[in-house]
Parts: structure tokens; sequence; C-alpha cells
């Protein structure tokens, strides 16, 4: 039941409810839309986690930290932070005084990588997504570019948005994302594997670069090469 077809559920029904009310717009504002997860107070503290959902009387309260608030990146990663949060109120029953967690709902590492899945779903969501690609997929890493700045968002969260839902033009067009920390290949179209390695869970803001990768044909046969080309930066 609590899967990823629960959380899109989830996030349609939102986007769908913020709409009829007048408060859907894009780029997709986590502020305008929390009274509809039963949000009644946000606040910006000095504190280690990243972002905590609070059930109260009457609804929840979200924190969120504000101890970078001045680094580069950090409103960006707010919004997905706070995304973040709003998600976690999808397993919670608002019926009677206060909110009670659903009885089986997921705990630990499985209930973060929902939320995570969810935030990228209600920032960047599917229908929005397809609208901004005029060709139907991801051709070129100005596309990435542009999405990222269009959806207010990070090249990691487009990256994985347009990994999941299968839109990239694979035979004209393969990318990578580079965490330079590491000095090495992180994420390739063909290589991701959930998000075990996204910077929330890691407890740091990933340093990433996006790298385009033209694809050549020979022999009947696709082959990827990295020709040194420009280095976009996120």
């Amino acid at each position: 039941m609590f899967d990823e077809g629960f959380v899109s559920k989830k996030v349609q029904d939102l986007l769908l409810l913020a709409k009829n009310r007048g408060s859907f717009r894009l780029p997709v504002e986590p502020s305008e839309i929390a009274n509809l997860c039963s949000v009644v107070s946000v606040e910006d503290r000095p504190m280690i986690p990243e972002g905590v959902l609070a059930p109260v009387p009457g609804g929840f309260k979200v924190f969120l930290q504000d101890n970078f608030a001045s680094d580069p990146g950090s409103r960006i990663r707010r919004r997905f932070t706070f995304a973040h949060e709003l998600v976690h109120t999808f397993f919670y029953s608002v019926e009677g005084n206060s909110p009670r967690a659903m009885k089986g709902a997921p705990r630990g590492p499985k209930l973060e990588r929902l939320c995570q899945f969810g935030a990228g779903e209600i920032l960047v969501p599917e229908f929005l997504l397809k609208q901004n690609l005029p060709s139907g997929k991801a051709a070129s890493a100005e596309d990435l570019l542009q999405l990222a700045a269009t959806f207010d968002v990070s090249l990691e969260v487009i990256f994985r948005r347009i990994q999941k839902l299968g839109l990239v033009a694979e035979d004209e067009f393969a990318a990578a994302l580079v965490d330079r920390a590491r000095r090495g290949l992180s994420e390739g179209w063909n290589l991701i594997r959930g998000w075990n390695r996204c910077g929330r869970s890691e407890g740091r803001t990933l340093d990433l670069e996006l790298r385009s990768l033209p694809r050549q044909r020979r022999s009947g046969r696709e082959k990827s090469t990295d020709q040194g080309g420009p280095t976009f930066s996120s």
C-alpha cells in the first residue's frame, strides 16, 4: 500500500486541490500549498536536521533549518526540504484532534526514500515537465539547465525526474552527474539506483556538476564518449 504509487496519487490529489483553489503555479511553492496538508505553521530555526515535521493539535508544524541560509543554493535546497516534509503528512490520519501515524506506515529509510520521491513529484509535476519539453524529451545539457531554472530546483532533482520518467532522448544524448568531492562518475541515466546517494540522506550537500556525453554509433553498436565538452555546474 505505502509505495511510490501511493505517494504519486497523494501528490496528484494535492496539486489538483491547489489548482482548484487557485494556489497552483510554476514554480510550485511549497509554502503556498502547505495549508492543504494541514500545516498550521512554519518556523526557521538553527538545528541539525534540514527539516522536521511535528504533529500538533489541529495539524502539523514544520521546522526548517536556517543554519546555512546564506550559502549558495540554500534557497533551492530549502524548497526541496519543505516539499519533503509535506510528503511526510501523507502518512498521517488527520481525523480527530491531533494527527496520528497511519497503521502500517513505513518508517526509517523507506519512509525517507518515499518522501524524497514525493518532493520531486511536487516540485516537478510530470504533466508540467512534459509541457516544458517541446520535443518531448531532454536532448541536451542545456535542456536540463533550463528545466532546473524553470522549476526552481537543483540539477540533481531534474536529472532524477527525467530519468525516472524516461524523458531523455537516448539516441541523441546521454548525461552523468559527477560528485566532484569524490572525483569520479557518480550517476548516469542507466546507473541511478534509488535515492541512497542524495545529499539529504548523507547529511551534506553534494557538489555536483553535469557532463554531457555525446553518443556515437559504430558498426551498428552505440557507444558513449566523454569528449571533454563544457561542464555545467549546479
